[in-house]
């Protein structure tokens, strides 16, 4: 595996020399690129023909002219991972240049498709280019197995769980973070959760969900119960709750029916009476945690079980 980074020598003299390490080559990760500033892609890549991975982790890749090298190589473009982060320029981009960019991604996925295994979106990344990725990936991507994206409301929220729909068969890493407004109605986050418990494999091996929002008592319950067809190896949850709301239905619905091997839950706890919130985790509750290690599930830091894509990638290519 060959990782390049912001701070690595130039990309040309490493994979596009006539070296034997570029010779033999096969596994490349590219991390925090700014891809506008590399001009021979297309050069470089005709020239490895053993290459049997790339991935492409927050790098910056819109307005730059990496996705055209990749749609015009010659050859298969074996793109294994594709973590999207924001650029600023993004929120200056004319109407016909957005249009451009869409264009693009729509032939990227159509060149990668067969290839692509692991898709995530940063918090920031505009969500037309965001929501139309995703609307490719679901024609053209039929391998995915690792899926992270952050949701700015109820409805778009409902989008993802379309892809994770179609990704059902392949999918075993899943992160939904839900940024939505508070004066939501009750019944829209029983049906979005509802809707997501139902759209869930009934295997994976991770599952986060972030709520910047709370929930009420009620919901969760109707939520975790509907749980009962899924195993998760690893399940976190971040949530603006406190424990008290949503504990009892954790130790109810998950822990009892040992649906988990791992669990990290960071919440709220009360203190001064109601007066104040403080942010807790789990794994720091001493009584709690004994309950569940009787029922062999290991508590951990939420940070600690949280999987960061580079991370992943080095380990499982």
């Amino acid at each position: 595996m060959l990782p390049f980074s912001s701070e690595s020598i130039p990309l040309y003299n490493i994979i596009g020399g006539n070296t034997d390490s570029s010779k033999s080559l096969k596994n490349i990760i590219f991390h925090r690129i700014d891809f506008r500033t590399i001009i021979y892609i297309k050069k470089a890549f005709e020239q490895l023909n053993v290459l049997e991975s790339i991935h492409v982790i927050d790098c910056l890749i819109f307005n730059s002219n990496f996705i055209q090298q990749i749609i015009d190589l010659n050859k298969p473009f074996k793109l294994i991972s594709l973590f999207i982060r924001k650029d600023e320029h993004e929120f200056f981009m004319s109407d016909e240049n957005r249009n451009f960019q869409i264009e693009l991604l729509m032939k990227l996925f159509q060149k990668v498709g067969e290839y692509l295994e692991n898709i995530g979106f940063d918090l920031y990344v505009n969500d037309e280019l965001k929501y139309k990725s995703l609307e490719f990936i679901n024609n053209y991507c039929k391998r995915i197995k690792f899926f992270g994206i952050h949701t700015s409301s109820i409805q778009k929220a409902h989008i993802v769980l379309d892809s994770v729909k179609i990704f059902e068969q392949t999918l075993n890493y899943l992160s939904i973070s839900t940024f939505t407004s508070y004066d939501e109605k009750d019944e829209s986050r029983i049906e979005l959760l509802l809707r997501l418990a139902h759209v869930l494999p009934c295997k994976l091996e991770y599952l986060n969900l972030y709520f910047n929002t709370q929930i009420r008592k009620n919901i969760w319950e109707v939520f975790l119960k509907s749980l009962n067809h899924v195993f998760i190896k690893k399940l976190l949850f971040k949530i603006n709750n406190l424990f008290d709301d949503f504990l009892p239905y954790i130790k109810e619905y998950i822990m009892k029916e040992k649906r988990v091997e791992y669990l990290a839950i960071e919440g709220y706890i009360e203190i001064q009476a109601s007066t104040y919130r403080d942010k807790k985790e789990l794994f720091f509750m001493t009584d709690e945690l004994k309950e569940f290690e009787s029922y062999n599930i290991k508590v951990k830091e939420y940070n600690n079980l949280y999987v960061r894509a580079y991370e992943f990638i080095d380990e499982m290519y």
